[in-house]
């Protein structure tokens, strides 16, 4: 993707990275799942942490450190555009029943995330208590770091937040996956 040469550095990291967001495609559910490079999609358990702050997104994005990190510092990450046109994205609106705790907890969170921060290679963490991600066998048998994968609409505004959480943790804010509360609710029927 090139960026216009009036740009800043910063202004062109931010919006290369904005364009790799734009091609995912986010659940409107927690997932409790391992972790994948945001350009190439290969499993990881560390990634350099990027901070993309937009009025669209307020987020980290991972990137491994074995292929697309150095593809992302050259410049030269090869996005596709096609996830950008209109109605590509889905809808921003929350879909899952947050409760006003984790909500309240979702804020703090946000708030505390760093401003303008150089990127930086490191484990997965908990948003909720801090703690490294445990490692867990992942559907191929390998051990994967793994955590609820969450994403949040900040109200009123449109700006959209993916929370990453232990399942422990996400528990004592209400999260649960689809699959986990199809089978909550069948265990009260």
């Amino acid at each position: 993707m090139e960026t216009s040469p009036a740009l800043s550095p910063r202004e062109q990291e931010q919006q290369r990275l904005l364009a790799i967001v734009r091609a995912w495609h986010p659940s409107a559910f927690p997932e409790y799942r391992g972790f994948r490079c945001a350009l190439c999609q290969a499993s990881i358990n560390e990634a350099w942490y990027h901070w993309l702050q937009t009025d669209e997104y307020h987020i980290p994005v991972h990137l491994c450190n074995e292929r697309c990190e150095s593809l992302f510092q050259a410049g030269k990450t090869p996005i596709d555009h096609r996830s950008e046109a209109p109605g590509a994205r889905p809808s921003a609106s929350n879909v899952y029943p947050f409760t006003q705790e984790a909500i309240s907890r979702f804020r703090e969170i946000v708030g505390s995330w760093p401003t303008g921060a150089a990127p930086e290679l490191r484990a997965f963490t908990c948003d909720a208590c801090g703690g490294v991600l445990v490692l867990e066998p992942g559907p191929d048998g390998s051990q994967r770091r793994q955590g609820y994968h969450v994403w949040w609409t900040m109200e009123p505004g449109i700006t959209r937040a993916e929370f990453h959480f232990h399942r422990a943790c996400g528990h004592a804010l209400g999260i649960y996956s689809q699959e986990e509360r199809e089978q909550r609710h069948g265990e009260h029927q």
